[in-house]
C-alpha cells in the first residue's frame, strides 16, 4: 500500500510538473532567438518548437538578411501557448574573421590596436565573441592610432563606452553599465551606418548615438596586457531594426500580443484578426487604406477591434517612445468560429489617421481552449 501510495504521490508530480510546460512555436528568418528567463534556450528559425516552463522570458531575435528584429519581454502563464513570428528572411551574410590569421595590422602602445579591412570602408557591423570576463574592445572606422571610434567593455569601472579618438586622448560619446552576462562569452558588436553608431552585448544595444567626427575608415579589435581569447568574429552589412511579435494565449479566448514596432512614436495602432487564405487583390489608396466604398471590406477579416472595446479595453492604442506595444484581446464565445484559426497582428497608422504604415508579423490564433499540457 505504501508502495502505491509513493507511486501515486510520483504521478501526480510529474502531471504537474508536465503541466506547467508551455508550447512556443517560432516562424521567421533564418536566425536564432535566443530566450532568457526560468532557463536558457534558443530556437533556430525559420521554423521551431520547444517545450518550456512558464515565468517571465526575454526573447533576443538574430540577425537575419534583411536585419534584427527588435527584442520583446513577457510573462508566460504554466500550460500557454507561445507564437514567436518576424518577417520570413534568409541568413545573415557575414564574412567570417580569423583573429589570428593573416591580413592584420597590429599596433602597440597603451592598448593593443589590431585591424584590418580597407580605409575606405564605411558603414558596416563588427561582431566578436570574447571569452571570460575580460576588459577589451572593438574598433570602427580605423584611420590611425589617433583616429577610430571604439567600443570598450570596461571591467574596473563595470561599464561599456563608446569612444572617439581624434588626437592622444579619447572622447568619451557614452557610457552605461556592464550588463550582467554569462562571464563564460559574451558577443559584443559594434555597428556604423552613416552618423549611427550602435554597441550590442549578448543581442540587446547598450548604446546608441550619432556622430559625424569619422566617415571612413578599417575595422579591428583592442584590448590592455595578454590578448583576450576572441573567437566568431565576423563583418557584414549594417542591420537595420526590424518589426517582431509575440501572442500569448492566456485563456480559452483571450491573448496578448507583444510587437516591437520601428515606426515613430505617436503612430496610433490596433489588433486585427485575418485570414491568410488567397484572395482577390484588395483595392488600396495611394495611402494604403482601402477606399470607403460604402459596403463591407473587401479584406477578408475575421475580427477587427473598435472603439466600444469589442476585443477588449486594450486592443488599440498609441505607440509609446521605446516602440513596444503590448495589447490584450478577449472576444466573445462564438461557436461558430470554434476550432478554427486566424492571423493576430497590429495594424499601425499614422497619428492623424490617414495612411497605413504596416503591419506587425501575424501569428496564428485558434478559436479554442487551450489545454494545459
Amino acid at each position: 500500500m505504501k508502495a502505491f501510495a509513493n507511486g501515486c504521490f510520483a504521478s501526480l508530480l510529474l502531471v504537474a510538473v508536465a503541466g506547467a510546460q508551455t508550447d512556443w512555436y517560432l516562424r521567421g528568418g533564418a536566425a536564432t532567438a535566443r530566450l532568457a528567463g526560468p532557463e536558457p534556450a534558443s530556437l533556430v528559425g525559420p521554423r521551431a518548437h520547444a517545450t518550456l516552463p512558464g515565468g517571465d522570458w526575454r526573447v533576443v531575435f538574430g540577425v537575419d538578411a534583411n536585419g534584427h528584429p527588435g527584442a520583446l519581454g513577457f510573462s508566460v502563464p504554466d500550460g500557454g501557448l507561445v507564437r514567436l513570428a518576424t518577417e520570413p528572411a534568409g541568413a545573415e551574410v557575414a564574412t567570417r574573421l580569423d583573429p589570428n590569421g593573416a591580413g592584420w595590422t597590429d599596433c602597440a602602445g597603451t592598448d593593443t590596436l589590431r585591424t584590418t579591412g580597407g580605409s575606405d570602408a564605411t558603414d558596416y557591423r563588427l561582431a566578436a565573441t570574447v571569452a571570460g570576463d575580460v576588459s577589451c574592445g572593438l574598433i570602427a572606422r580605423f584611420r590611425g592610432p589617433d583616429e577610430f571610434y571604439a567600443f570598450l567593455v570596461d571591467l574596473e569601472r563595470r561599464e561599456v563606452r563608446l569612444e572617439r579618438r581624434l588626437g592622444p586622448k579619447p572622447l568619451v560619446l557614452a557610457t552605461a553599465p556592464l550588463p550582467n552576462t554569462s562571464a563564460a562569452a559574451r558577443e559584443l558588436v559594434l555597428q556604423v551606418h552613416g552618423f549611427r553608431l550602435q554597441a550590442i552585448v549578448d543581442g540587446t544595444a547598450v548604446l546608441q548615438i550619432f556622430d559625424g567626427g569619422i566617415q571612413r575608415g578599417a575595422y579591428g579589435m583592442c584590448w590592455r596586457g595578454p590578448m583576450p581569447g576572441f573567437a566568431a568574429m565576423s563583418v557584414s552589412p549594417p542591420a537595420v531594426p526590424r518589426a517582431s511579435q509575440a501572442m500569448v494565449a492566456i485563456g480559452s479566448n483571450t491573448i496578448e500580443l507583444h510587437a516591437a514596432t520601428t515606426v515613430s512614436p505617436g503612430h496610433w495602432w490596433f489588433v486585427e484578426l485575418v485570414l491568410d487564405r488567397p484572395h482577390p487583390l484588395v483595392p488600396l489608396d495611394a495611402n494604403g487604406i482601402e477606399p470607403w466604398l460604402c459596403q463591407r471590406p473587401a479584406a477578408p477579416q475575421a475580427m477587427l477591434c473598435d472603439w466600444r472595446g469589442s476585443l477588449g479595453p486594450a486592443a488599440l492604442g498609441v505607440v509609446p517612445d521605446d516602440g513596444l506595444v503590448r495589447a490584450r484581446c478577449t472576444w466573445p464565445e462564438l461557436p461558430a468560429v470554434r476550432n478554427l484559426g486566424a492571423m493576430a497582428r497590429l495594424a499601425l497608422v499614422g497619428a492623424d489617421g490617414s495612411a497605413l504604415a504596416g503591419h506587425s508579423p501575424a501569428t496564428m490564433v485558434e478559436f479554442r481552449a487551450i489545454r494545459a499540457r
